[in-house]
């Protein structure tokens, strides 16, 4: 890395320092240039070369004379600043960030940065133009800037994925010591609560970070004690069942239920007639779902199930009331929902509104802490309520 970093660094000052028009642009004479070399060395390598380029770059456009050397020069800032700023911040070089440049006068001669490099010293044994030597350089330092920057990105998608690991194994743990040393006994015994409360706990955290590895390598037995308990009509695993397979394409997390989705709706009716709070909201909002989307598009039959959701209690479907008689549709915008056709009321969209937060007895269910549906009402592909 320093090897071509310094190559990099000799390369550009040949290609733009020569003794006549660029004869102020070193290290000796610039600050900048000698600040954001050293720094190259000492600190942060990549970052601060580029910051060592463009103070070289700034330098040589107060020496700049033609109309043509001024293009190039410009492109070269640019250029730089736009690779800074996509390495991220903090930046090495903050004030060369913002800096604009200041451009030379023409004194006169009009001399080329080309043809000033080939009548410089560095360039005596070079054979060809200057401007064909100027444009060579330059390639070879986009090209070497561009391997610098994927090292960098490597890194950093490195670092990211060591730091995922590590939260990961950190929830593995918790949940090991939190859950699974308390109930895997009476789970592994038969007890359907204990088996239950092991499968929603690992649900949750598919829902906070979206890793669907976390039920099977926490959890192997889920699949065939949540079949067993929807079959004894356990709310939250008719719940769990219907909802990933109703909602399987757009959540992205599929799971082999081994029923239809016409199967699906038919066992959230049947939690929602057992008293289910979780299946008349997801009933609910599952009809007022555009069908474009996915959803039944039946307006009918969402308002019926969210009205009978807040006849028994649920503060969401109190509020869920209150934003169809405030805009006669879920999220306000109509972005995802159906537009109800009921007739708007200020007073009673207010009432549903009071009743929604003066509920305090309500208990949530395992089921619906661990769900997507009961996170996010906006954005049906997020949650729902």
């Amino acid at each position: 890395m320093k090897v071509k970093l310094s190559f990099l660094f000799i390369l550009i000052s040949i290609f733009i320092n020569s003794e006549t028009t660029y004869s102020q642009c070193t290290e000796a004479k610039d600050a900048d240039m000698a600040k954001y070399k050293r720094l190259t060395e000492t600190q942060d390598a990549q970052g601060c070369s580029q910051c060592a380029m463009l103070a070289l770059y700034l330098c040589s456009a107060r020496n700049t004379v033609t109309v043509e050397d001024k293009r190039m020069v410009s492109s070269l800032i640019t250029q730089t600043k736009g690779n800074i700023v996509n390495m991220g911040q903090p930046y090495c070089c903050p004030e060369l960030v913002s800096r604009q440049p200041q451009w030379g006068r023409d004194v006169g001669n009009n001399i080329s940065t080309g043809q000033s490099l080939a009548s410089g010293n560095e360039l005596n044994n070079v054979p060809g133009k200057g401007s064909e030597i100027a444009t060579i350089a330059a390639e070879i330092g986009v090209n070497l800037l561009s391997d610098l920057l994927d090292e960098r990105q490597a890194k950093k998608e490195m670092e990211r994925k060591e730091e995922a690991n590590r939260k990961i194994a950190a929830l593995e743990n918790s949940y090991k010591s939190e859950f699974l040393d308390v109930y895997q006994n009476s789970a592994e015994s038969g007890s359907e609560i204990a088996q239950m409360k092991l499968v929603f706990e690992a649900k949750k955290l598919i829902t906070e970070y979206l890793n669907t590895d976390f039920l099977d390598k926490l959890t192997p037995n889920w699949h065939n004690w949540t079949m067993e308990a929807a079959k004894n009509n356990n709310l939250g695993a008719m719940n769990f069942i219907a909802e990933h397979t109703i909602y399987d394409a757009v959540f992205g997390v599929k799971y082999d239920f081994g029923i239809t989705k016409e199967q699906g709706i038919q066992l959230l009716e049947e939690a929602a007639n057992l008293g289910s709070n979780d299946a008349m909201l997801m009933l609910g909002k599952f009809f007022s779902l555009k069908s474009s989307l996915g959803g039944g598009g039946d307006i009918e039959k969402a308002f019926y199930w969210i009205s009978k959701a807040a006849e028994n209690g649920s503060s969401i479907g109190n509020y869920l009331m209150g934003m169809l008689y405030r805009y006669n549709d879920l999220d306000g915008v109509t972005m995802y929902y159906l537009k109800f056709k009921i007739k708007k009321d200020d007073q009673l969209a207010f009432e549903f509104f009071q009743k929604s937060i003066s509920i305090t007895d309500e208990v949530e269910t395992d089921y619906s802490k661990s769900t997507f549906m009961n996170s996010i009402i906006s954005n049906p592909y997020l949650g729902s309520a």
